[in-house]
């Protein structure tokens, strides 16, 4: 079944198209809640994550306007933010999110005004030299720990702990040059 029968299917509540959706989707959120979490998740509560994720959707099968081709990253995007979300409230990692706790898309607006979001952070993003704007993806879009950073890029510890905060100071200077107010 193709994602744009998927998404109609779900928005007319068709539940033949949401176990599809359910099927094919259902390994990728936990590779995203397993990747996010650092593999400090047990087993039933992946896949509480999962499930919520898919609740999710199915609660908003009536305003749900996701593009077609956009199903699979809205969906890791939901796993990610209710993974943070989840591991903030059990009190089991800090995280330094680089954008809003939560993704709604509840009209297209929202949509429209994320997107630019995006658009302007990835473009502050490809401002930072290499390794600095690799090490920055790896921490906050990936959530690798630092020192598995330092390690893969051969890189001291410290080294790693310090392009980050001269990362930021630049993305800041970055964002706020393209008229967006960082806090």
């Amino acid at each position: 079944m193709k994602e744009e029968e998927i998404i109609k299917g779900i928005q007319s509540g068709d539940m033949i198209c949401y176990e599809q959706l359910i099927d094919e989707y259902g390994a990728y959120l936990v590779r995203v809640i397993m990747k996010v979490s650092s593999g400090m998740l047990q087993t039933t509560e992946i896949e509480e994550l999962c499930a919520d994720v898919f609740i999710k959707v199915w609660q908003k099968q009536r305003t749900l306007e996701i593009e077609a081709g956009k199903l699979k990253a809205y969906l890791g995007a939901m796993a990610r933010n209710h993974t943070i979300n989840f591991m903030r409230r059990k009190g089991r990692r800090e995280f330094i999110p680089l954008e809003e706790d939560s993704i709604d898309y509840e009209t297209p607006e929202d949509s429209l005004v994320q997107e630019e979001d995006n658009k302007l952070v990835l473009a502050a993003l490809n401002t930072l030299p290499e390794p600095d704007r690799e090490i920055f993806i790896r921490r906050y879009f990936y959530m690798e720990k630092i020192i598995d950073i330092a390690e893969v890029l051969h890189l001291n510890v410290q080294t790693v702990g310090t392009k980050l905060f001269r990362g930021k100071k630049k993305l800041e200077r970055a964002l706020k040059e393209r008229g967006v107010a960082y806090e």
